[in-house]
C-alpha cells in the first residue's frame, strides 16, 4: 500500500496516539549537549514569544507492519522522540516538588499520555527502545521509581541519557527559580505546554518498509548531516529484503566488535585499505 499516514502533528498528539518501538539496529542514544541545547532555546523561545505559534522540530518516519501487528517501528526520529521523551520527564519529576493538587494532575497527565506506566504486572510505555538502552530508559527515565546508577557499567549511549536528563532537570531548575514566587508553578505548566501543543513534527508513515528506508534517505539527504554508518546501514537495510533479520544479527556483531561509537571510522579506515591494494 506504501504511505498510510502523512500529516504534521503536535507533540502530544504524537506520542499519546500509538506505542512505537526503535528497531534493534538502530544507533544507541547519541544526542549531545549543543543538541540539547539548541531543543530547550526553542522551548524557552517559543513560550517568550506569543507570535510563534509553532515550531517544527522535524520529520518522524514509522514503519508498521500489517494490520494485525500493532508494534509501530520509527525509521527515523528515533533520538528526537527518545529526547523528548527525557525531557517531559524532567518536567514530571520538577512538577512533583510542588506537591499540590494541581501539580499532580500534571504528573499523572505526563505518565499516563506521554510516557506510560511500567512496573511488575503492568507494561504500558509508550516508547520501547532497542535492547542497548532499553533497560536503563526503562528504570531511569520512564519509571517513576529512578534506579541507583552504577557508572562503571554503562555504555556511551547510556551516560548520554543520564546527561540529557541532567541537562534538562538543571535547565527546568534554573527556570523556576528565575520565576516570581507566586507564578512558579502557572509559568511551568506554561513552558510544559509550549512543548507539547507548539512543537510540531512531520508524521510519515508506511506499511512498506522499503518505502520507509527511501523516505528515510530521500529527507535525509536534504541538509541534515549523518554518520557515514547510518545511510550505509539504511541502504543495506533497503536492499535486504527477506534475509533482514540475518543482517540485523551480522550488523550488531560489527557493532559489539567495534565499539557503537566507531562504525563509521571503521568504515572509513576499511575503504581506505581496500583502496590501497
Amino acid at each position: 500500500m506504501g504511505i498510510i499516514n502523512s500529516t504534521f502533528r503536535k507533540v502530544e498528539s504524537y506520542l499519546q496516539e500509538d506505542i512505537f518501538y526503535i528497531p534493534e539496529y538502530q544507533r544507541g542514544y547519541s544526542w549531545e549537549e549543543s543538541q540539547l541545547d539548541d531543543l530547550w532555546e526553542d522551548l524557552i523561545q517559543i513560550y517568550n514569544d506569543d507570535d510563534i505559534e509553532s515550531h517544527f522540530l522535524g520529520q518522524i518516519v514509522i514503519h508498521k507492519n500489517s494490520k494485525e501487528d500493532k508494534k509501530k517501528y520509527i525509521i527515523d526520529g528515533q533520538q528526537r522522540t527518545s529526547t523528548i521523551i527525557i525531557l517531559l520527564d524532567a518536567f514530571r519529576s520538577a512538577f512533583k516538588t510542588f506537591e499540590t493538587q494541581d501539580a499532580q494532575y500534571v504528573v499523572d497527565d505526563i505518565t499516563s499520555k506521554f510516557i506510560g506506566r511500567f512496573s511488575s504486572t503492568i507494561n504500558e510505555l509508550r516508547l520501547h527502545l532497542g535492547k542497548s538502552d532499553h533497560d536503563l530508559f526503562r528504570d531511569f527515565i520512564q519509571s517513576s521509581e529512578k534506579m541507583t546508577i552504577n557508572n562503571k557499567k554503562l555504555t556511551k549511549s547510556e551516560i548520554r541519557i543520564i546527561e540529557a536528563h541532567k541537562f534538562f532537570t538543571n535547565e527546568i531548575h534554573n527556570f523556576i527559580d528565575e520565576q516570581p514566587k507566586d507564578k512558579k508553578f502557572i509559568n511551568l505548566k506554561s513552558l510544559y505546554e509550549s512543548l507539547i501543543r507548539e512543537m510540531v513534527v512531520m508524521y510519515v508513515e508506511t506499511d512498506d518498509i522499503n518505502e520507509a528506508f527511501i523516505i528515510f534517505e530521500t529527507l535525509n539527504a536534504r541538509g541534515k548531516e549523518l554518520e557515514t554508518s547510518d545511510l550505509l546501514k539504511n541502504h543495506v537495510f533497503r536492499i535486504g529484503g527477506p534475509k533482514i533479520n540475518e543482517i540485523q544479527k551480522q550488523w550488531n556483531t560489527m557493532i559489539d566488535n567495534i565499539g557503537k561509537d566507531e562504525p563509521t571510522k571503521f568504515i572509513t579506515e576499511r575503504r581506505q585499505t581496500l583502496k590501497s591494494f
